[in-house]
């Protein structure tokens, strides 16, 4: 559960993303629960980057259905939201 409560520090470094996406993949509801809520309000921005966009599809595929739809409404709220769809 600590290294989810870093998770916005851990997803842009070029390595230490790939501990949170290990961690996605271990299925952990909580945890992974966890790791959605820290991403939430910064999708936008994070999802151009290399790094932290690989985490948020993961996370979107492992975190919780309220999380992934609270993820989604910010998503769309975006008035570049076919450009976002791109990155």
């Amino acid at each position: 559960m600590t290294i989810a409560k870093h998770t916005r520090l851990f997803v842009e470094d070029p390595f230490a993303n790939y501990v949170i996406q290990y961690v996605l993949d271990l299925k952990i509801f909580y945890v992974n629960r966890e790791v959605g809520i820290q991403l939430l309000g910064s999708l936008l921005e994070l999802s151009r980057e290399k790094f932290s966009s690989n985490v948020i599809e993961k996370c979107l595929e492992f975190t919780a259905d309220e999380i992934k739809a609270l993820m989604v409404a910010e998503i769309m709220q975006t008035d570049y939201f076919v450009e976002y769809l791109a990155d």
